[in-house]
C-alpha cells in the first residue's frame, strides 16, 4: 500500500488552517490594484496581514509582544508564507505608512467571498433580509490623551476616558459592516449620519441613538406637496402629484409595452375614499395608471362561503391570516340629464374581520394578486402614522 501524500489538515497548526482559508489570489489582486507593496523591500502586505492576525489570535498587547512571539517560532514561519519574523521597527513603520483603506478592501473581499457560508446563519423568525444592529463601546485610556465621556465626576468618582468604537453589525451573518472610532466624549447619535443603509433594511439600536431628524431622513416620503388644498385631493392629484410621478418614478414601461399589453400600467396609486370618483377613475385609466382605494356606498355583505383564508406577511414582517374574497364589479357614476350614465368595471376585493365587518377595496389592476392588493391597501396606514408623528413633532 502506497504512502498517502495528501494532507488533510492533520497535525497542521490551527493558525495555519485559518490563514489558508484566505483566498490568496484575491488578496494579491487587491495588492496590485492598490500598489500597497510599492516602495517596500520587506514586510509586504501579506506579511503585515499575518502579523496583525498573529497578534489578535495570540492576544498580544503590544507590537513588541507580537514580534517576539513570532521570533520564537524561528523557521516555522514558512508555513505562513513569511521568511522571518519582522523587527519591531519594521512592523511599526509598515502599520504607520501603509494605507488602512487597503485593509478595508481586504475585509470587504473576505465578507463577499464567505457570503454563501455566512448567509446560512440567518436568524430564525426574522423576515427582514437586511437586518442590522448598531451600538458602541468605550475603550478606557488615560484622559490626558483622549477626553472622557460624561459629566465631571464628584468626589472620588471617575469618568470614562479613551476611545469609543461604533459598530454596525449584520445580525444574520454576525459580521461587522461599518466601524468608526472617536473620542469617548463624542455622542453616539452623531454617527448615524455616517451610515449608508440599503433600502428596506431594519436597524436596531438603544436609546442613546434617538435622533429623530436622522430617522426622518431615513424614512422620508417620495416627495411632499406644500400647498393649501382648497380644490380637493383629486385636483391636487391631477395638477401636482401625477405629473411629478410620471417624471420621477423609475423603470416605467415604455409606450410600446403599454400598447402591446392592455393590462399593463405605468404605476399604481393607493389612496383613501377622498379620491373616489368615477370621472377620476376614467382619467387614471386613460393615463394608464392603476388605482387602489376603498369602495363607497357598500350596501350588502357577501356570503361567508365566498371567503377563504390566506396566510400573508405584512410589511412589518408579521404573519397574518386574512379572510378574502373577490368579484368583478361595475361602478356607476351620477346620472346627468341628457348624458349617458358613466360606468367602469373594476375588481372588488373584500376583507372580512373577526367581528364580521367587510372592508371593500376596488382596483383596476389586473396583474397583482388579490392578496397583494389587500396588502398594499392596508399598508397605506403607514402614511397615516407618518402624519401622526409629523403632527406630534410640531
Amino acid at each position: 500500500m502506497g504512502k498517502d501524500s495528501k494532507k488533510h489538515l492533520v497535525g497542521q497548526p490551527i493558525f495555519k488552517q485559518i490563514i489558508n482559508m484566505i483566498p490568496r489570489d484575491k488578496f494579491d489582486l487587491l495588492v496590485k490594484k492598490n500598489e500597497s507593496d510599492k516602495h517596500y523591500r520587506a514586510f509586504y502586505s501579506w506579511d503585515e496581514l499575518v502579523t496583525m492576525l498573529f497578534g489578535i489570535f495570540s492576544r498580544c498587547d503590544s507590537m513588541g509582544e507580537v514580534c517576539d512571539g513570532m521570533r520564537a517560532l524561528g523557521g516555522k514561519l514558512n508555513y505562513l508564507g513569511m521568511d522571518c519574523a519582522p523587527a519591531k521597527s519594521t512592523a511599526g513603520d509598515g502599520l504607520r505608512s501603509r494605507s488602512e483603506d487597503f485593509f478595508k478592501q481586504v475585509y470587504r473581499m473576505l465578507i463577499e467571498h464567505f457570503e454563501p457560508v455566512l448567509s446560512v446563519s440567518r436568524k430564525e423568525d426574522v423576515k427582514f433580509e437586511k437586518f442590522y444592529a448598531f451600538d458602541s463601546t468605550t475603550i478606557t485610556l488615560f484622559s490626558e490623551v483622549m477626553k472622557g465621556v460624561g459629566r465631571n465626576p464628584k468626589g472620588d468618582g471617575k469618568k470614562k476616558g479613551g476611545l469609543k468604537v461604533h459598530l454596525l453589525t449584520d445580525v444574520h451573518a454576525d459580521t461587522a459592516q461599518f466601524a468608526a472610532i472617536s473620542e469617548a466624549k463624542m455622542h453616539d447619535k452623531k454617527f448615524l449620519s455616517k451610515l449608508t443603509l440599503p433600502a428596506g433594511s431594519m436597524v436596531t439600536m438603544d436609546r442613546a441613538y434617538n435622533f429623530y431628524k436622522q430617522f426622518a431622513q431615513w424614512t422620508a416620503p417620495f416627495f411632499v406637496v406644500h400647498k393649501t388644498i382648497n380644490e380637493g385631493m383629486i385636483s391636487v392629484f391631477q395638477s401636482d402629484i401625477i405629473p411629478r410621478l410620471n417624471t420621477d418614478i423609475p423603470n416605467q414601461p415604455s409606450e410600446a409595452k403599454l400598447a402591446a399589453d392592455d393590462h399593463l400600467h405605468r404605476y399604481m396609486l393607493v389612496f383613501d375614499r377622498e379620491g373616489y370618483s368615477i370621472d377620476f377613475f376614467e382619467y387614471l385609466a386613460e393615463q394608464r395608471i392603476a388605482f387602489c382605494t376603498y369602495r363607497k356606498n357598500v350596501k350588502e355583505d357577501w356570503p361567508q362561503e365566498e371567503f377563504a383564508d390566506y396566510e400573508v406577511i405584512t410589511p412589518g414582517g408579521e404573519t397574518e391570516i386574512m379572510q378574502l374574497a373577490e368579484r368583478q364589479t361595475i361602478l356607476y357614476g351620477k346620472k346627468e340629464k341628457g348624458e349617458p350614465q358613466k360606468k367602469i368595471t373594476v375588481r372588488e376585493i373584500r376583507k372580512k374581520t373577526t367581528s364580521g365587518h367587510q372592508t371593500a377595496i376596488i382596483t383596476n389592476n389586473k396583474i397583482l394578486t388579490m392578496v397583494k392588493i389587500a396588502l398594499f391597501m392596508f399598508a397605506r396606514w403607514g402614511q397615516e402614522n407618518f402624519f401622526k408623528y409629523m403632527v406630534q413633532g410640531t
